[in-house]
């Protein structure tokens, strides 16, 4: 009885090893193939954001990382965009299959640092995160035409989260981001907003003479305000648009859009494969 025991226990070892080892092998190829293609995209993107000098990158050119787990790429550089936006990131990840309404965990753990000559000071994030959902029809290149026929489907991205840390106040939310009838960033997301009292206090004591149209805030912040039950905290829950070039407030805006481009892709090679 042992005997045929033993014998049925080890059949089933080989049976469910075997099922493990073409398991794996499928999820190898898939990871694979999902990876070249992220890699490709990185690829192109890099290129399109240079060409005709539209913008300027500084530092290495990410790689897409992590097997077994998702597909990784880390990026540490600055952005110059054609207005005169300079965004420096000391180091962001990007995780997860870039493939349809899957989502894409973005992350920079050492915050950013913004700034334009239309900003009045430059802007700086200690920690920033968002997990964007993908579309379920991504437009299938930066091209006009394909840009357009994706903006037709009014199949937007959608962000799960999001987080924006800052020496006074933290930011959480989500929403969606999508492209209106001129191709220009269109969209909403329903925000809490904690410590802008303390931050409205910090830019008094850096420029008194804001006194009076920081008051105005401090009115609007006091009517809008709630006080969280749990930590006694004051926040305020508020929705941000997403339209005509900027983040509005109702009918105040708040910060600019840089205008989005569109034109013909440079064409990447594909990356030969080993034989």
């Amino acid at each position: 009885m042992n005997q045929v025991l033993k014998s049925v226990l080890k059949k089933l070892l080989i049976l469910f090893g075997g099922i493990f080892l073409l398991l794996f092998a499928a999820y190898s190829a898939i990871w694979v193939s999902v990876s070249s293609f992220y890699q490709d995209q990185i690829d192109l993107l890099w290129d399109q954001l240079q060409q005709d000098g539209h913008y300027s990158l500084t530092g290495t050119k990410p790689q897409v990382s992590g097997f077994p787990s998702v597909p990784t790429a880390i990026y540490s550089g600055k952005l110059i965009s054609p207005e005169g936006l300079e965004i420096e990131i000391p180091h962001v990840k990007v995780s997860g299959f870039p493939t349809p309404n899957q989502v894409q965990h973005i992350e920079a753990d050492q915050g950013f640092i913004l700034s334009a000559p239309f900003l009045e000071r430059v802007v700086t994030a200690d920690n920033a995160k968002i997990f964007l959902r993908l579309p379920m029809n991504p437009p299938l290149s930066a091209k006009v035409e394909d840009i357009e026929r994706w903006q037709k489907l009014d199949d937007p991205f959608r962000v799960e989260y999001l987080s924006l840390a800052t020496q006074d106040i933290l930011i959480e939310g989500g929403g969606k981001i999508g492209l209106d009838e001129k191709l220009q960033i269109k969209g909403f997301l329903n925000l809490r907003v904690d410590g802008l009292p303390a931050f409205l206090d910090r830019i008094e004591r850096e420029n008194p003479s804001s006194k009076k149209q920081l008051d105005v805030a401090r009115s609007l912040v006091q009517i809008m305000s709630q006080t969280d039950p749990k930590t006694g905290k004051v926040y305020f829950v508020t929705t941000a648009r997403l339209e005509n070039q900027g983040i509005f407030l109702g009918p105040l805006k708040i910060f600019p859009l840089p205008t989005m481009t569109w034109g013909r892709p440079i064409e990447v090679q594909p990356r030969l494969k080993p034989e």
